[in-house]
């Protein structure tokens, strides 16, 4: 299966992503802030990204555009989950290379869906 890293500063989030991803059989990797989930990223190389917009030290947009300006991680698929539900931040993802956004308030199957066609190639943006 894939490896995952899940990238939110809040622990309900992650706890919740983690547990679903490793029921589907996936390496869960996870990161608080931004500057570690991009250290991790890069040592690691997940399959996967599931990056909040809002984190300390660093933001999902930054770490998007900093891991997706990398070739090395270029098909590395990120998908953004995020409180935000405004029209810039879903622009300013696409700009910066994720390939998919969710909002945090949406049903948690409908993220794993998300994650599922990412993970096959199915991307729809």
């Amino acid at each position: 299966m894939a490896k995952v890293l899940i990238v939110d500063d809040s622990p309900t989030v992650t706890t919740v992503f983690t547990q679903l991803f490793q029921a589907e059989g996936h390496e869960v990797l996870t990161a608080g802030d931004g500057l570690l989930a991009l250290n991790l990223a890069r040592k690691e190389r997940p399959d996967l990204l599931i990056l909040d917009l809002m984190l300390p030290k660093m933001n999902g947009f930054e770490v998007c555009q900093m891991l997706k300006g990398d070739e090395r991680f270029r098909a590395t698929k990120v998908l953004m989950l995020t409180g935000r539900t405004d029209e810039e931040s879903r622009d300013l993802s696409k700009q910066t290379g994720a390939d998919e956004y969710c909002t945090k308030d949406a049903d948690p199957s409908q993220v794993m869906e998300a994650a599922k066609r990412l993970l096959e190639g199915r991307v729809v943006r």
